[in-house]
């Protein structure tokens, strides 16, 4: 940890490096001789789902006997989520030993023009390195931001499965302020003659992707609502859902969350893991979707944590699209009914639609910060008296300033007779996440 902490880089180029950063990513893999060509990879694109939807496609797989490997960011607690094994996490020794092998040709790249690699560049370098070394039947991967020039965009087969979830307004400064710019940037991970399965999107999105497909001579299909999934019934615990595609019907499938925005992505899963069947050849379990389906955890997403009597809802919306989701599927879950909020935001973010959306929910709201020891996410969050300005500016007041997360929890969950939600950073959630997996485990009153 003290290796990748040394190589951080700071402001604009911290996260997104760029063409710089794929480049340098590129070079550093082909030392290793492409490790990543020589994967089956789906490759995972898009402003919101493509967390999930990466954990529902590694599930289902893993449930009909691959060994699979699974890369996503951020992480919530642990930066082995990052590349699992069977969704295992590999153990610290072997992080160590796989690092130290690659230390010499991150040292040898940093001695070109092309300079020194990244944290995420490095995180994206090993998880490859990772999944290659343990001969993994598939790797799952997420992108970190954007697609085109993404430091995972770096797969150059055509075997690659593209995977482009829903699209929205996130980091625009970098993406750009369209839709339409946004979309190309996520559709960049496209290869040529390759397989790409889409959630349904908006027209200029549409527009977007399929000449994406026709450019690069791809076979693009769409997951709609209603005609390949529909929801069947729902209750505060679960979701029964039916899917149909192409030759594929499966009913009633059991997800053991409320969160109805999931049923679209493991509706896309589905979609993406018969494509694989069909050119892989091998044979669908309808028992196996149906029990890796209804096993399926994520942390972060619409996840309910008790404490007593307490119930905390935790969710890491921190954009208009996944806020919108979030809100809706409370909405929909607990008609009328409002709660007590924890929030913290990054500075980068909208703060005035995130706030605009979270209002109807809100009985009172605690605002904090947080102070992600990740070192990919020093961003100092935004200060909770600006976060309460925003709020005032929209008539809202019944607000409380904490500076510190955990003391703003205990706060609430000694006076709060509601639900809790916490919620608008993953950050602020992985600063909580470990005491509130210790609850819910307990099961005991907060003191």
């Amino acid at each position: 940890m003290d290796f990748l902490q040394s190589h951080v880089t700071h402001g604009a180029r911290q996260v997104y490096t760029g063409e710089v950063g794929l480049k340098r990513t590129r070079y550093i893999l082909h030392l290793l001789k492409d490790p990543q060509n020589e994967l089956k990879i789906i490759h995972i694109a898009g402003t919101s789902g493509k967390g999930s939807t990466a954990y529902f496609i590694n599930d289902i797989l893993e449930s009909h006997g691959f060994k699979t490997g699974l890369n996503v960011s951020p992480h919530i607690v642990d930066i082995r989520e990052r590349f699992q094994i069977c969704r295992n996490y590999i153990s610290k020794k072997m992080l160590v030993h796989y690092l130290s092998e690659l230390i010499p040709y991150f040292e040898q790249t940093g001695n070109t023009p092309l300079g020194y690699p990244t944290y995420f560049e490095i995180l994206t370098v090993l998880s490859f390195y990772i999944f290659h070394k343990n001969h993994v039947d598939y790797a799952v991967i997420e992108t970190g931001m954007g697609g085109l020039l993404d430091a995972t965009n770096v797969v150059t087969n055509s075997n690659k499965v593209s995977v482009l979830t829903n699209i929205g307004y996130d980091h625009t400064n970098i993406l750009g302020h369209t839709l339409k710019s946004i979309a190309e940037n996520k559709a960049g991970i496209v290869q040529s003659h390759s397989t790409i399965i889409a959630a349904w999107p908006e027209p200029e999105v549409l527009d977007v992707f399929n000449r994406k497909a026709a450019q690069s001579n791809s076979t693009i299909e769409y997951v709609k609502p209603d005609e390949h999934y529909t929801v069947v019934r729902n209750s505060p615990e679960s979701v029964y859902f039916d899917v149909h595609w192409r030759t594929l019907t499966i009913k009633d499938i059991k997800l053991s969350t409320p969160a109805l925005f999931q049923v679209q992505n493991a509706a896309i899963a589905i979609a993406t893991v018969y494509a694989l069947s069909q050119r892989d050849v091998f044979t669908l379990s309808e028992r196996s979707i149906k029990k890796a389906i209804a096993a399926f955890t994520i942390p972060a997403r619409m996840e309910f944590f008790h404490s007593g009597t307490k119930t905390i809802i935790v969710d890491g919306a921190h954009n208009e699209q996944k806020m919108k989701t979030f809100v809706g599927s409370l909405q929909h879950i607990f008609p009328g009914e409002t709660f007590d909020l924890l929030i913290a935001f990054k500075a980068s973010k909208d703060i005035t639609t995130l706030a605009s959306l979270i209002i109807p929910l809100a009985h009172r709201i605690s605002i904090t910060s947080f102070f992600h020891l990740d070192p990919q996410f020093t961003f100092l969050s935004a200060k909770p008296s600006d976060v309460a300005r925003t709020f005032n500016q929209l008539g809202y007041n019944d607000i409380t300033i904490a500076d510190k997360p955990y003391d703003a929890l205990v706060s609430l969950l000694k006076t709060s007779k509601r639900r809790i939600v916490v919620t608008g950073s993953f950050y602020l959630i992985g600063e909580l996440y470990d005491k509130l997996r210790k609850l819910s485990v307990d099961n005991t009153t907060f003191i």
